[in-house]
């Protein structure tokens, strides 16, 4: 996992979307961006993000520049752990993207880590 938080902060997750020949896909090309945020273990849905559309760039705080820089800024609300026992969970991102007639998923696993006691 090349990302970790902690439960209830902030982070911002970097990637850079590229087509089939490694060329950056810029972020004016894109005709769909959905983001799914789920928890590896239960496949639980985290903040509600199943499918969401982030068209227009900027939505649900995900962009992606002209050099295909993807960014998603996740929210504190992002940051949770939904195991009542767990300390640490994986949770994944994914990004089903779609320009012209290419459709792409890219997955990013982050890791969560509770700050306060189990129940």
């Amino acid at each position: 996992m090349a990302l970790a938080l902690n439960e209830g902060t902030t982070a911002r997750y970097v990637a850079t979307l590229v087509d089939e020949t490694g060329a950056a896909v810029p972020g004016s090309a894109l005709t769909s961006l959905r983001l799914t945020w789920y928890d590896k273990a239960s496949r639980t849905i985290i903040n509600g993000r199943n499918r969401q559309e982030c068209l227009p760039l900027g939505t649900r705080g995900v962009t992606v520049g002209e050099d295909g820089r993807l960014a998603w800024q996740l929210a504190a609300p992002d940051a949770v752990v939904v195991s009542p026992t767990a300390r640490t969970e994986a949770h994944v991102a994914l990004f089903e993207i779609a320009w012209a007639q290419t459709r792409l998923r890219h997955e990013a696993e982050i890791a969560v880590t509770r700050m306060r006691r189990p129940e």
